[in-house]
Order: structure tokens, then sequence, then C-alpha cells
């Protein structure tokens, strides 16, 4: 049984607790006491719901009902009192679970979870640091990965099987180790699906041992050649000389001292099998030392996300190409070598969309001192590439961005170049609380540098004097400034937005809570210029607490109602799994307190849906444009500080409570089957309760 209180709320003798419990099984059910010196007390209300994230990754069950527990009982807080969770199983007691729940051990509960929180970035770091000095991680990995080719193996494909597709191998090879070469073509022999052709471009023909060799492995198997180059003419022509002689539906590039998995091309004709327009095929990958006894530092990636593509040569290992675009691409371009792959992907995202990611890791990147696998220092000529690679990217597509190298290696840091600046109408939600609305929408003019914008103030049901004082005194020192009076209570963010938008006069609406406060003074320009990426419906910026700790950079969905912060509690720069907290990427949803979406692409899809009053109507909105085809884009170079829910509070009452599952479960049916789930942009390997962590078990 795992069970965890989430939250309290002492009022007046009555104390009610939140938390999640979930049984060993699926077929066990939970009961719920509270004691207090050996007594019984009377619990006045057991609210059961449901909650997608726990019953998801604990019993594989995102609609079980009865993951959440909201009691509530009269207690005075002298004494200490023991929730009591029992677990029984056919009428028999399995387990039964004792939790202080007095106020002072729960009030120094959250405190330590607090100062968690602070120091979650530096801990975290920390201990990444240790678990790589001590390979804990790697080997981890390493047993993972065995038992899963253990359980994923398969009978070979026959031969010659017309629906399955000749895959060429294209391997250009230049000072190559004989023993390197020979376990790289082992490893393509290997292979349970036959129908391939590998081709091996030779550009260092005055190396007799290499020569022998080569020939050595054409004797082998007659589905290799050897194709002798006069010179070597770079990564990029030798591998065009190899392309050259290919008869293969599919292009398959592997370099010289890398290896395949055993299933790799199976898994690719299987893909193709259900793809059949595909263009390009993809796998995961990860690393492995030289001597092959450990494999490491997997790269799960997500579905084809042309956005991350632009900042980050994600795709890289195992691709295959279909050989009619290559040639109509041009193949790779010399210009680029060291980058020549992300070029070519670049190009071919501008003439297809038809990229499908296979989630196998299939390729293994070999780590010798001589390769990029083994350290930055041997990509800086890759990343000035890139760098230039992706600017000429933009420059086709004529969009108001490029890059520049960053702090981490394998992404670039995403600048705007915006000249032309759309009207921009800010939508900012308030009751009360003037201070923080000042703060805000002061910033909007003194620390922001967006200058074509008008603010909107939704005023819904303020008392205090103070606040209407307030807006007197901002429409009076801000013309572009209104203040549009909208239906009091009950509170539904869904229809004063809806309500608003028809009094709206910018080109783009940017939905803004009043308790957030500007850090990159340029975020607006920054938003609408990634907006301008073909297909980018909404864009979400990156929030941090006011420690400076991430609260949201993107929103990881899941069925049922799952919606989750992944990357909550990082440092404001940690990168993150795969540099994914500070790079711009395409994401099932973002948070309605700072979303950046065009007028008439909200009004296409509806607006929000009013059903959704608190919770998830941001999501849904996402949800809605996704829909119709729309990118959902978090733009991590685009900050602000966010003091979250501190207007409206936490679900820390039973009404809020209900509400807030009434409204999950809602989501939770609304979407289901919508094939919009599972989440493309996380990769299924991992868990949805605890971010970018292989699933347990």
């Amino acid at each position: 049984m795992k069970c965890y209180l989430d939250g309290y709320r002492f009022d007046g003798g009555k104390l009610s607790l939140t938390g999640w419990a979930v049984p060993e099984t699926g077929n066990a059910r939970l009961s719920y006491a509270v004691r207090v010196n050996g007594r019984e007390l009377p619990v006045a209300t057991v609210l059961l719901r449901r909650r997608p994230d726990i019953s998801t990754e604990y019993l594989s069950d995102p609609y079980r009902e009865d993951a959440a527990f909201f009691m509530e009982f009269s207690y005075e807080g002298r004494e200490k009192a023991v929730l009591v969770v029992t677990e029984e199983e056919n009428g028999a007691v399995k387990e039964r679970r004792e939790i202080p729940v007095s106020l002072p051990a729960l009030k120094k509960r959250q405190s330590l979870r607090a100062l968690k929180k602070r120091l979650n970035g530096p801990l975290a770091f920390a201990g990444k640091v240790k678990n790589k000095l001590l390979h804990t991680e790697a080997k981890a990995y390493h047993e993972w990965f065995l038992r899963q080719e253990e359980n994923g193996e398969s009978p070979s494909v026959p031969a010659s099987d017309p629906e399955h597709p000749l895959f060429s191998i294209v391997v250009p090879v230049y000072r190559t180790p004989v023993r390197v070469l020979n376990e790289l073509a082992d490893s393509v022999f290997r292979q349970t699906f036959p129908e391939y052709e590998l081709i091996l471009a030779n550009a260092s023909t005055d190396d007799e041992e290499l020569e022998k060799a080569l020939k050595s492995l054409s004797e082998r198997d007659r589905r290799v050649k050897v194709l002798p180059l006069s010179e070597n003419g770079g990564i990029a022509r030798n591998t065009n000389e190899a392309a050259s002689s290919a008869k293969g539906v599919f292009l398959c590039f592997l370099d010289h001292d890398d290896l395949l998995s055993p299933g790799a091309l199976k898994a690719f004709s299987e893909a193709y099998a259900l793809h059949p327009d595909a263009d390009v095929l993809y796998s995961d990958e990860d690393k492995v030392t030289d001597d092959s006894s450990l494999y490491y530092d997997p790269n799960f990636k997500p579905d084809f996300d042309p956005v991350l593509l632009s900042v980050s040569q994600y795709v890289c290992h195992f691709t295959a190409v279909r050989r009619s675009l290559f040639t109509e691409a041009g193949g790779l371009s010399p210009a680029y070598d060291g980058a020549q792959d992300h070029d070519l992907l670049l190009r071919l995202s501008e003439r297809t969309d038809r990229f499908f990611h296979v989630p196998k890791v299939l390729y293994h990147w070999r780590s010798t001192p001589d390769s990029t696998a083994s350290g930055r220092e041997k990509k800086t000529y890759a990343e000035n590439a890139g760098c230039r690679a992706v600017n000429a990217h933009f420059k086709r597509l004529d969009l108001p961005l490029s890059v520049t190298e960053g702090p981490q290696e394998g992404r670039y840091v995403l600048c705007e170049q915006l000249v032309n600046k759309p009207p921009v109408s800010v939508l900012i939600a308030n009751r009360d609380h003037a201070s923080d609305l000042k703060r805000i929408v002061t910033a909007l003019f003194e620390t922001a540098t967006y200058r074509n914008l008008e603010v909107l103030i939704l005023e819904n049901g303020s008392r205090e004097e103070e606040t209407f004082a307030l807006y007197e005194a901002l429409k009076k020192e801000h013309p572009s400034v209104r203040v549009l009076t909208m239906p009091g209570d009950p509170f539904n963010y869904a229809k004063l937005h809806n309500d608003a938008v028809g009094e709206a006069k910018g080109e783009y609406l940017l939905l803004l809570n009043n308790d957030t406060d500007v850090l990159t003074p340029g975020f607006l320009e920054h938003m609408v210029a990634v907006s301008e990426i073909p297909d980018v419906g909404a864009v979400g910026a990156k929030l941090l607490y006011p420690d400076r700790t991430v609260q949201h950079a993107g929103i990881v969905t899941g069925e049922g109602g799952i919606a989750f912060h992944p990357f909550k509690g990082l440092r404001e720069d940690e990168p993150g799994y795969m540099c994914r907290a500070v790079t711009p990427m395409t994401v099932s949803a973002v948070t309605g307190a700072c979303l950046l979406i065009r007028k008439a692409d909200y009004e296409a899809v509806g607006g929000m849906d009013e059903q959704l009053a608190v919770a998830l109507n941001d999501v849904d909105l996402c949800f809605k444009l996704r829909e119709k085809g729309r990118r959902v884009v978090i733009d991590t170079e685009a900050k602000l500080f966010h003091l979250e829910s501190r207007s409206r509070g936490m679900e820390e009452t039973k009404e809020k409570f209900l509400r807030y599952c009434a409204e999950l479960q809602y989501f939770g049916e609304k979407w289901k089957g919508s094939g919009l789930f599972p989440d493309p942009y996380y990769p299924g390997v991992f868990s949805l309760l605890y971010g970018y962590e292989i699933k347990r078990g």
C-alpha cells in the first residue's frame, strides 16, 4: 500500500486532510479512520475521488475513483491524532498504515517539504554528480536495458518478404580501427530483419589492414558493398558517395564506430508497415563504453517536434530517410560538416512532416577518446556548424528567429529578431489583491519592453476600496489600460476570458495571472516570435517561484486527466533531462497563467470550456488547439515569476476539493479516446508521477 498526506487546513476546531492512497493490488479496498489516544474520532466527511497520476503509476488504471481522499473531523489541535489507513482484500486485512496528523507534525513536515523544494536544485545536481562518479545511474539503466532486450526478443523476419522495404545502411569509413569496424559489422549481421545492404565507403584506401578487413566483410556476406573513394572528401561527401550506390527504399545512417541493437531494422520495418507514407524514421539511443560492457546515458525522445529540432539535433541516431526524398533535398551539405545530419533534417522538415518516432533504444553511440560521445570538447566545430544550419533554416522560412551556441552541449539558445510587433491584448482576471495587480501592470509598462499592447483588467467581484482606487490610477497613468466589470460569484475563469475576448483589440491575446511578475524584459517579443513558427497555436512562458525554482516549464498530460509539471522544483537554469527544462519545445499543454494565443485561434476553437470553471481550462484549450493540428510550445527563454494560486488558494476545502475532482473527471471523460493520449512529447518509458524517471517496476 502507498499513501501520502498532501496538505491540511485547520479552522475553528475542524481539521481537513487531503492526500492519496492506493492498495497493493487493484482488487483490494481501503478504509480510513482517525484515532486520538487509542479512541476513534467521528469523521464528519470522507470523500474519495480520482487521482489519475497516482492510480496510473501504481495500478495502471487512470479511471480508478478512490485514489484521492478528503477528510474532515473535529479537532482542537492539542493531542496527537493518527490517520489509520487499512487495506483489505476478500474480507481479510492485508496491511494497516498509521500516519501522524497532529498540527505540529504536519507543519514540520510541510516546512521540510518547502525546504526540500528550495534545495532541490543544488541537492539534485550534487546527487547527479555523485551518481555519475559511482556509475549507479549508468548501472541501473544498463540492467533495465538488458531486461528490455531480453523481454523484447522476437522471431526473425523471413527473407525477401515483398511487404518489407530494403534498407540501405550507409557508413563512411575513415581510419576506422579494425576491431571497431568488425564489431559494427557484427551488429548489422545480427539483425533479425534480413532485407538490407551495408555500404561501406572507404576514404582511407592507403590503410592496408583496413582494406583487408573490408574485403573480408564483403566476402563474408553478399549484402556488404565496399566502395573505395579516391580521397577523403569529408563526412558529408563520403556519405553522399555511399548513398549514390544505394538501392533501398530507405537510407539508414550509421557512424563507423557505433553499434545497432539486433532488432533495429525489424522495428523500423514494423513502423513502416504502420506508416507506409513515412519519410523519416528515428529511434531512441544510448551510449556504450568502448568495450561494450556498459550501456548508459539513454536518450528517450519525443515524437516529431520541429520546434525542438530547431534548437537541438534531438533526432540524431538511428535515422532512416526515404532515399527519393534524400535525393530531392540534395543529400548532405559539405558546408555543414559536423552538423550535416542536423542540416539535412531541417531541410527535410521543410518538405515533409512525415517523421515517425520508434520508441525503442536501437542505436548505441560508442564512447571513445575520439568520438563526439565522449565530451563537449569534441563538439565545438559541430556546434558552430549547427548554429549556421539552423539560422539558414530560419532564413528560408522567413522567421524572426536565430540561434547562438548555448551553455549546455547539444542545444542552442533561441533568440528573437522581431521587427513587426503586432498588437497584443493582455487579459488579467482580478478580484482585490491590489498590490499584486499593481506589480504586474507596472512591470508590463516599466520592465517589459513590448509597447504595442493594451491591458484588460477583468474585474470579478472585488470589494476593497483600495482595488477600485488602483483601477482609476492605472487607467489615468496608462491610457491603454481598460477595466471590464464581469459577473462575480461563482468564479469562472473560463467564462471571464470568453466574455472579455470580444472586447480585445489585439491580434494576439496574452492570458496572464495577476500573481505574476516580469523577469525577462523581452519575454513578450520572444513569445510572439516563437508563435510565428508554422502551425504554432499557443505559447507558454517559463514560470519561477520567488526563490527562482521552476513552477512551470510545460505540462505533461496523461489519460484520465493527468496534468503535471515535470520540472517543478528545479533551479532556474538547471537543464533537466536532456536539457528539456531550458529548451523551447512542443508540449501537450501550458498553463494559462501566461499563455499567448492568436485571437483568431482562440475564437476558432470556441474559447475555453466554461464547464471547467477553475481547473484544467487552460489544458483543455491547448487540447482543442492540438485537435485542430496546432502546436503548443513552451518558450523557456521567456521567464516570469509566479506566486502559484496565491489569489484563489489551493484545493484545501471540501468545496474546492469536490469542484476540482469534478472538473478532473469531466476533462478525463471529455478527451478519453481522443487520440491525444499518450502524451506524444513525453516518452512513454517515463513515469506520470515522477517527472523524467523510468517507470517503476
